[in-house]
Formats: C-alpha cells, sequence, structure tokens
C-alpha cells in the first residue's frame, strides 16, 4: 500500500525525469569546432565534415558549433557559398556556419576548442592561434 507521500512524489518523478531529458538536449555551454583548408582544396575532406558520421562524433563530444572554411572545395553545398557567401544550418545537432574565404582567420581560431587543419603554412607558422 502506497501513502500519500509516494502518491505525490509519483507524478514529480515524471516531471523531474521530463526537466532532465530536455536539460541533457539544451547545453548551458556551446563548444565550437573550426575546420580550415586554407586556399586549396580538399574535396573529399570538406564533404565528409558535413557527413553524418563525422558531425555525430563532434556531436557526442559535446561540440554545438562548427565553423568551416571550405577554400575552393567542391562538395554537396559549393554552389551556395560561391560568391563568397556565409551560409548556415544545423544538421546532426551541429549549428554550422561555412564560407570559402574571409581577411582574417584569427578570431574563428581564438574562439574554437578544437581546430581541424590541413597542417598548411598558416597552421604551422602560427601554432599559438
Amino acid at each position: 500500500m502506497r501513502t500519500n507521500m509516494e502518491l505525490k512524489w509519483f507524478p514529480l518523478r515524471g516531471v523531474m525525469r521530463t526537466l532532465y531529458r530536455d536539460l541533457n538536449l539544451i547545453r548551458l555551454t556551446t563548444m565550437h569546432a573550426f575546420v580550415t583548408v586554407g586556399s586549396t582544396h580538399f574535396h573529399s575532406f570538406i564533404a565528409s565534415i558535413f557527413t553524418e558520421k563525422v558531425l555525430s562524433v563532434l556531436r557526442q563530444k559535446g561540440y554545438t558549433d562548427l565553423v568551416v572554411q571550405c577554400g575552393n572545395s567542391a562538395f554537396e553545398l559549393a554552389d551556395s557559398i560561391k560568391n563568397g557567401e556565409t551560409q548556415t544550418l544545423r544538421r546532426s545537432g551541429v549549428n554550422i556556419q561555412f564560407w570559402k574565404f574571409k581577411p582574417d582567420l584569427e578570431e574563428d581560431i581564438k574562439r574554437a576548442d578544437l581546430v581541424i587543419a590541413h597542417a598548411g603554412t598558416y597552421a604551422v607558422l602560427f601554432p599559438e592561434l
């Protein structure tokens, strides 16, 4: 036989479970990843960044935002940035911003918790960024 205390707790437990689930879906902190390929083209590398497999791993590791400097790479969304536009989308629970080029990458690199680069000149000469 249940006591009144148990009857009151049972509905509350369902509310707490729902709140816990919702809070896990909404993180209080964000983690940023930045991908850069410089001025060259790395078609398959950039294409793979936008795949469910890679985005899922980033999300599982806690990354909520991804910025991709695509350079001259050909990939499924390349036409949407061919004239220098910046595009945004959400895939696999990750907010993605992508573009071809911009004059300075310093802010993107400093903001990132993770930088993925092809180890070109910029990444090698300025490792402190």
